[in-house]
């Protein structure tokens, strides 16, 4: 029971660290700041790579956990219920941002458009010509 109980501390831990990786994902899409994105995105997949690892390796409850494992299982449950619901709003705020992008660039592409227009419709350079000489 003790291997069981350590384990399941250890992705209460690393549960821990993936929804304070969450915020930092947050942040990180309010300022644009894609590469930081980028770079948690990818800390986050070796966070999980090692949940996946502990529980390939962890024995299974063939008795009633304890109280101790059944308070930690709570927590875990409480820290993903956390996580998703950070996941939602990091897409909900990714996709918003996509979305100002694209409008963004749509903008710009109708401004070169019109300016492009606009300079097919330029008068020439106006010469005067002097009759007195």
């Amino acid at each position: 029971m003790n291997k069981v109980r350590e384990n399941y501390n250890k992705q209460l831990k690393f549960y821990q660290e993936m929804l304070d990786i969450g915020l930092e994902q947050e942040k990180a899409i309010q300022i644009k700041d894609y590469k930081r994105l980028l770079s948690l995105i990818k800390k986050r997949k070796k966070i999980i790579e090692k949940i996946d690892m502990i529980r390939e390796n962890s024995p299974s409850l063939s008795v009633d956990p304890d109280r101790e494992v059944q308070d930690v299982v709570r927590k875990i449950i409480h820290l993903l219920e956390r996580i998703l619901t950070q996941e939602k709003k990091n897409e909900s705020l990714l996709k918003k941002s996509i979305q100002n992008t694209f409008s963004a660039l749509q903008q710009l592409d109708r401004a070169k458009l019109l300016r492009k227009v606009y300079r097919g419709f330029s008068q020439p350079d106006a010469r005067f010509l002097d009759e007195r000489k």
